[in-house]
């Protein structure tokens, strides 16, 4: 696990729940992010729901 994917998952524990927030994390921001996120999802650490019917913005949990 790369440096940025530990800094999103700490991150993540500490509440982090906004996309954009959490882009401020990585070197390259958004365009940077979204990958990152996938490789963690893909390792099992955490899950990524889609926006529901009042929610614009996916949802990001730690898988417990």
């Amino acid at each position: 696990m790369s440096k940025q994917q530990i800094m999103i998952l700490n991150s993540l524990k500490e509440g982090a729940k906004d996309l954009d927030n959490l882009s401020l994390i990585t070197e390259k921001g958004p365009q940077q992010l979204l990958p990152l996120l996938l490789e963690i999802e893909l390792q099992g650490w955490i899950r990524v729901l889609p926006g529901g019917h009042h929610e614009i913005k996916p949802s990001i949990e730690i898988v417990p």
